[in-house]
């Protein structure tokens, strides 16, 4: 995870100055957030989702969420300039 994080660690500093900037009520339009970590499977299409997802092993799901991770990183935000 801590290779994942040194990976993208450009787009999760841009994100952070965008949110505090809002919760700190100086944006000048509001921030988009995606949140695509998640250990639930609701929403996601049943052909993604591994057959052991919810077995004995973690592993299984924690790849899974890594994948996502990196999907959302892939595929960035329009506009930011962090495509």
């Amino acid at each position: 995870m801590i290779k994942l994080r040194d990976a993208y660690k450009a787009k999760d500093t841009w994100s952070e100055s965008q949110l505090k900037e809002a919760f700190e009520f100086k944006n000048k339009k509001a921030p988009v957030a995606i949140l695509d970590c998640n250990y639930w499977s609701f929403g996601d299409r049943i052909e993604d989702i591994p057959e052991d997802y919810y077995g004995d092993d973690p592993n299984v799901s924690m790849q899974y969420q890594i994948e996502k991770i990196k999907r959302h990183y892939a595929n960035g935000v329009k506009g930011t300039g962090l495509l």
